[in-house]
């Protein structure tokens, strides 16, 4: 299965020039600002991210889940949530230190999926782990992809999530769709503020 994901990936890296360019482009050039507030959640986070203007917003049932958005494509969704979760125990260093590690997260990720990369980013001024994974939802309907792009912070003993998703039930799609979009999710999540950090 992993052979045939690079395979995917290679071929939309060569194709993704030329298609679909402009929707990205038009994406990020008419971004709004989210905020969340602490009454939004009852961890007290008080957070920014952007998301484009012409995506909607839903409000959600679970309450973890504090924001989501998304737009529908021709033959994919595009999605972003924001989770928000504390921790039944203490958060220790070597929690945050695991976050970086292939192999920690590979152990955490395989009941939902396969992890495709880990890596260590500064957003805010803080480091934040970068996860792409992809898993397969089996609906009523039929088979369901999803790439995503999460990326994940503690702050004190609660968890910070913001996913960037490409939906689709058929799997040459998402990974096209997800390659044409993940340097607009990479902008996007570069925007984000916790300003808890800071107070």
């Amino acid at each position: 299965m992993r052979i045939i994901i690079i395979i995917l990936l290679l071929f939309a890296l060569v194709n993704a020039q030329v298609y679909c360019q402009d929707l990205p482009k038009e994406f990020l050039n008419n971004q709004c600002e989210y905020f969340i507030n602490k009454s939004d959640n009852k961890e007290g986070i008080k957070m920014k991210i952007h998301v484009p203007c012409a995506w909607d917003t839903a409000l959600e049932s679970r309450p973890f889940i504090i924001k989501t958005f998304s737009y529908s494509l021709d033959t994919a969704n595009l999605a972003v949530g924001v989770v928000i979760s504390k921790s039944p125990v203490n958060i220790t260093q070597k929690d945050r230190d695991n976050l970086f590690k292939k192999e920690w997260a590979s152990n955490v990720f395989k009941s939902v999926g396969e992890l495709l990369s880990v890596k260590k980013v500064q957003i805010d001024a803080k480091p934040w782990a970068e996860y792409v994974f992809q898993s397969t939802i089996d609906a009523p309907q039929g088979k369901i992809y999803q790439y995503v792009v999460m990326y994940y912070v503690f702050y004190k003993n609660v968890s910070i999530a913001v996913m960037y998703k490409v939906i689709s039930n058929d799997i040459f799609t998402a990974a096209y769709v997800y390659v044409d979009y993940l340097n607009m999710f990479r902008t996007l999540a570069s925007g984000i503020s916790v300003y808890n950090f800071w107070e």
